[in-house]
């Protein structure tokens, strides 16, 4: 994760961000790549905001519902929430993937 933000850059990071948030308070429907969404999400896991996370997780499987990087971010967000079986379980089905 870190090495996705000295990639593209704190400002660029900060700028992505900022149009995350902007899509959500406008309502509006914009495209993020999986590797944007992927940053998206880990920022706000490296803030603590799991709110936020998980409204770019919302986003991101309605993107790309199978995508295995998501997966394994669901499963990081539900042990925030002490869902430890649930994320279990996601594990395991990845794991079988």
């Amino acid at each position: 994760m870190s090495e996705d933000f000295e990639m593209m850059g704190e400002n660029q990071v900060n700028d992505l961000v900022n149009r995350f948030e902007s899509m959500l308070k406008n309502s509006d429907q914009l495209y993020f790549d999986a590797e944007e969404l992927e940053v998206i999400i880990d920022h706000y896991f490296d803030i603590q905001d799991t709110a936020q996370a998980e409204k770019a997780l919302d986003v991101a499987f309605h993107l790309f519902p199978s995508a295995n990087a998501f997966k394994i971010r669901k499963a990081r967000l539900l042990t925030y929430h002490k869902a430890y079986y649930e994320a279990l379980e996601l594990l395991n089905q990845i794991e079988l993937i």
